[in-house]
């Protein structure tokens, strides 16, 4: 998904990535396929986490364009 996924220090389970099209980043804990962003209170599993990066690319493309 182009996430660019890093261990965080937050816990053993616990990744941190770039969240899409931000300056910011959310939680991946893909043991239990869940990821969350605090900045966008955003969360889920797996499809919600596709649906939302898809939605994030397109919002930065279209922002792009103007």
């Amino acid at each position: 998904l182009g996430l660019l996924p890093k261990a965080s220090n937050l816990g053993i389970r616990t990744w941190i990535a770039r969240c899409p099209g931000t300056n910011h980043t959310l939680e991946l804990q893909p043991k239990k396929n869940l990821f969350y962003c605090g900045y966008c209170r955003v969360g889920g599993g797996r499809d919600e986490l596709d649906e939302f990066v898809a939605q994030r690319k397109e919002y930065s493309w279209r922002k792009n364009l103007n």
